[in-house]
């Protein structure tokens, strides 16, 4: 089984690339807003990567304040810091063929509305 985790927020800065290796690394910084208690909205930071020709084609489109939408699989690394303490950290992968944008027409309060008030009229 894998972890799996889905994302639907703003790219806080344009997405950077370098060669590992053979292979092109895209990293991908998003800002998701939640709910707290209070019902304010707090957002969260999340780095994302994606490998190969899915990382080409973020550099090429996705710019910072796009809204994304994307599932990535969780991995957890471990490894030893200079002090030699055990550290752990999670890494989302874009999955492949999972990423999108969202119209840049949409309503800042959700898609969901865009499309209940554009089926209004339509009789099925």
């Amino acid at each position: 089984m894998k972890a799996i985790a889905q994302f639907l927020g703003r790219v806080v800065r344009d997405p950077e690339s370098k060669k590992v290796g053979e292979t092109q690394l895209t990293t991908l910084s998003l800002a998701v807003n939640r709910k707290s208690k209070g019902g304010d909205n707090q957002a969260s930071f999340f780095d994302l990567e994606a490998w190969g020709q899915q990382g080409d084609y973020i550099t090429q489109y996705a710019k910072k304040g796009d809204v994304v939408y994307c599932d990535a699989e969780i991995k957890i690394d471990s490894y030893q810091d200079k002090e030699g303490k055990d550290r752990k950290a999670t890494k989302y992968l874009i999955k492949p063929y999972s990423f999108g944008f969202v119209p840049a027409g949409a309503p800042k309060n959700g898609i969901a509305q865009q499309v209940s008030e554009s089926t209004e009229d339509s009789p099925f």
